[in-house]
């Protein structure tokens, strides 16, 4: 099995269940709140943990959150050897969920925003040949660390949310792994469909294996001619704050192990769709005991 390490954010939470979205202007009140630890670097790095990957974090938190933090990762079996607290606050997200499960959120950056140079060295130090490294766009210097992962013989994987711009002019010629939503894969190509976003990206990249989620629809891979297409099944969505991130961490701890493509996107997509009939983000995703205990 190879080793995955998440290079990504930490947030904490601040979960607001409206009856809508809340529209420009408007002022509602909120039916509950709660708060809870998310971050897409660590929602994918513990759904790699419940997959049962090899799986390292490296990030930033407050002083104040380290101790938290590791008494939650310590659950989960999750490294966390290779985070670093500072003076900065912890990142936070405000999260709107409305009655149907779709949701709207606010992020500040806060420690997320600050690797520095050093940072960046220290972590790779021990980067070995073929370590899968997944990032995401909630960190600094996130094109300067693909650059320094490829030099150091290391596997490198990108989910590209929140999509910016400046995505774009990041070396993604050397990803290995592009994981990607509708949205992103839009975003990225200015396609109007995923079929046109998925020729587009294909074209720019031939030798990229991309994966693309199509939210209750399923997913797609493609690699230069190659395409497979993985459907999924029904659900009641409660709360989709973590599919994506679930998927994610599923499908990266299967192909470490050696599994087929297809076998990989089969087993993400499952996790995925149990993660949205349960509430929040962290605790929503599931083990990989659950998932074979289905099929």
């Amino acid at each position: 099995m190879q080793r995955i390490i998440v290079i990504g954010s930490v947030n904490r939470d601040h979960l607001y269940s409206v009856p809508h979205i809340v529209r420009p202007g408007e002022t509602i009140a909120s039916e509950s709140y709660r708060t809870g630890w998310g971050g897409k670097g660590l929602n994918q790095a513990i759904a790699l943990a419940k997959a049962g990957a090899q799986v390292s974090l490296i990030a930033k938190v407050g002083h104040e959150d380290y101790a938290s933090l590791s008494a939650l990762c310590s659950a989960y079996s999750l490294d966390i050897s290779q985070v670093r607290s500072c003076a900065l606050p912890t990142g936070h997200a405000l999260i709107q969920l409305d009655s149907s499960g779709q949701n709207c959120i606010i992020v500040h950056s806060g420690a997320n925003g600050a690797f520095t140079e050093d940072d960046i060295q220290s972590f790779l130090t021990g980067c070995r040949a073929g370590d899968i490294f997944l990032l995401q766009n909630e960190i600094n210097s996130s094109a300067q660390i693909i650059r320094e992962i490829k030099k150091r013989g290391g596997k490198a994987a990108l989910n590209p949310s929140p999509f910016t711009p400046d995505i774009l002019h990041w070396p993604l010629e050397r990803l290995d792994y592009l994981i990607l939503n509708e949205s992103e894969a839009a975003s990225m190509t200015g396609a109007d469909s995923s079929d046109k976003a998925l020729e587009i990206l294909c074209a720019a990249y031939p030798a990229l294996n991309i994966f693309l989620t199509l939210g209750a629809e399923g997913s797609c891979f493609a690699c230069g001619n190659t395409r497979h297409f993985q459907p999924a099944h029904k659900v009641r969505a409660i709360d989709t704050t973590g599919a994506g991130d679930t998927y994610t961490g599923f499908l990266l701890a299967e192909l470490s192990r050696g599994s087929s493509v297809e076998r990989a996107m089969s087993v993400a997509t499952e996790a995925s769709c149990l993660c949205v009939t349960r509430p929040g983000a962290v605790d929503s995703i599931p083990s990989r005991s659950e998932i074979f205990s289905l099929s």
